[in-house]
């Protein structure tokens, strides 16, 4: 049998069927059919995805869930067994929480002890073998499946990409035996031209009129989203809305800018500040709207509900109440509701402009706790986040993307732009930043890419491996580290609960501490890049702008600014 003949090869064909034009992988002693195949295969002049070398899964996944975010296309990324899995679980999890469809491919231990050119023949191939490998991402997938001897792999192929690309959008996850690679393949009549992933629903046209209708009668509405604006439509849907319609607009822990920072009826990131304001609450695309231990809406507000999967049926506790809960596209809710209140415009103008004035209000209000904030800021040489922001601003444009993992607030940066805000997942895993900026410069190489990277998530982030992925595949990016050289939501956190505890007056609290701090800027010099430390605010606009400078000649760089804590108000 020729390898171009067997299940490696077609499973590489196939997945250059789907369009998936790289692969970013990390290799092991599984992919051995992989490899020859992929060789074979362009030897004979048909197709084969590309090979992005990623030296570590966590970082590999975070560029697979940058390309979803900056384009919409589906990734792949293949890791070794169990430990290629295991490190690959955080990022899954993130792409899981953030609704990223992600196809995670990973080798399997070979089944058999001889017989076979793929049967073991190192220790690791038992010590790496489980008896549910599936079991360590199950919770975080939206389908695993291991394949067997007589399977064609296109047609499990066929159903991974289905189930991710089905709202709401997460993970598959398909695990390969080596010996099952090195067989001859099955091959079945497949059409991978086809569309993929099952259509939406459409929004029930009485509901939208009922919805309407309380929007017309309410004196202050406002919409919540954590996510709507990932879609550009959204995004031009949910301007259009809350400007026509005076529909006041509030991003709590966004993922994505949903509302230009310029918009009159943008009210910001803290619902606590105007929620118990608002008559009738739209919750769209938002896990968590409020926290209940800061805020509530008025007990005698409509709260309505809109998302593909409006309970979020994924998160174990999540008791937020509705009146109306609408499991649709939210771009299809949208249009849909748009379209109804501008058929009806009952709503007269006297009482629009009275609600834009209460709105107008809210947003000054907004402003206002913004300004005291900055003004409380004390007098000190590092850089406080909102004056890292506010250098930032002055640098933005329609060309730039801003990856933020922890280092400032989305209310603190004056963006406008569809698709130019990407944070990471409810979920947690710190580590995403570098990753994903990685994987947005690899789809969008026009763009400015600037990563704002928490001292902490820079860490986590596989900095030697995401720096060397950023030099080996040409992707300049501009990373900036904002450096309190401790963990902050450990010591917020701890703080919060005991405001008046030993632990605030003690004069170290305990496992917060990240000092001596680790000369980040030498890092990404070790790769190819150039770094600078940044002590001092008065250092930061200079060296901000020979860092754009140098990042759009094509090289890499990283600023190392100090920073104060977010308590230095």
């Amino acid at each position: 049998m020729s390898i171009v003949d067997s299940v490696a090869a077609r499973l590489l064909s196939t997945l250059a069927g789907l369009n998936i034009e790289a692969i970013f992988a990390n290799a092991g002693t599984d992919f051995a059919p992989l490899i020859e195949a992929s060789l074979a295969l362009r030897v004979q002049g048909r197709d084969c995805p590309d090979f992005v070398v990623v030296p570590h899964e966590n970082v590999a996944v975070a560029m697979a869930i940058g390309q979803y975010r900056a384009k919409a296309t589906l990734a792949v990324v293949m890791v070794h067994t169990t430990v290629g899995t295991a490190n690959a679980l955080c990022g899954i999890m993130n792409a899981f929480r953030d609704h990223i469809p992600v196809l995670l491919i990973a080798g399997r231990t070979p089944h058999t002890e001889s017989g076979s050119a793929a049967s073991r023949r190192a220790m690791i191939h038992w010590g790496q073998d489980t008896f549910d490998q599936g079991g360590l991402v199950r919770e975080y997938t939206k389908w695993d499946y291991e394949l067997r001897s007589g399977q064609d792999v296109a047609v499990l192929l066929q159903r991974a990409v289905d189930i991710a690309l089905t709202a709401p959008y997460g993970p598959a996850y398909l695990t390969l035996p080596r010996e099952v690679l090195a067989e001859p393949a099955v091959s079945t009549v497949v059409n991978l031209e086809r569309p993929y992933g099952a259509i939406g629903r459409d929004v029930d046209p009485g509901v939208v009129r009922d919805i309407a209708e309380s929007i017309r009668q309410a004196d202050c509405p406002m919409l919540l989203t954590s996510f709507l604006g990932r879609d550009p439509e959204c995004f031009r849907l949910l301007a259009v809305l809350a400007e026509e319609f005076s529909i006041g607009v509030v991003q709590p822990f966004a993922r994505d800018l949903n509302l230009s920072a310029a918009h009159p009826m943008n009210l910001g990131v803290q619902p606590q500040l105007v929620l118990d304001s608002a008559d009738l609450v739209l919750v769209v695309d938002c896990e968590v709207p409020w926290v209940p231990d800061l805020c509530a809406p008025n007990p005698n507000a409509m709260l309505i509900h809109c998302s593909d999967d409006p309970f979020f049926q994924h998160y174990p506790l999540r008791g937020f109440s509705a009146d109306i809960a609408v499991a649709a596209p939210s771009g299809r809710f949208l249009a849909a509701l748009l379209q109804q209140l501008r058929v009806d415009q009952s709503v007269q103008s006297s009482s629009l402009q009275q609600r834009k004035l209460r709105l107008q209000q809210l947003r000054q209000r907004v402003e206002n706790d913004f300004a005291a904030t900055q003004q409380g800021i004390e007098a000190s040489d590092r850089t406080h986040p909102l004056e890292l922001a506010e250098c930032l601003n002055q640098h933005l444009n329609e060309n730039t993307i801003v990856v933020n993992e922890l280092a400032v607030t989305l209310d603190s940066l004056a963006l406008t732009a569809a698709g130019s805000y990407v944070a990471g997942s409810h979920a947690g895993g710190l580590g995403f930043g570098l990753g994903a900026a990685l994987g947005i410069k690899r789809a969008f190489p026009e763009k400015t890419l600037i990563a704002l990277i928490g001292n902490g998530s820079y860490l986590f982030g596989n900095p030697v491996c995401a720096h060397f992925v950023g030099q080996a595949e040409q992707l300049p990016t501009l990373t900036i580290v904002a450096n309190n050289e401790r963990w902050h939501s450990v010591y917020s956190a701890t703080k919060g609960m005991y405001p008046d505890g030993y632990s605030v007056n003690a004069v170290a609290m305990p496992l917060v501490d990240l000092a001596p701090s680790p000369e980040f800027h030498k890092i990404i010099e070790a790769c190819g890049g150039l770094g600078r430390l940044v002590e001092s605010i008065d250092q930061l606009p200079q060296d901000l702008a020979w860092a754009l400078d140098i990042v759009a000649a094509g090289r890499s760089v990283l600023l190392n600014v100090l920073t104060d804590p977010w308590d230095r108000v």
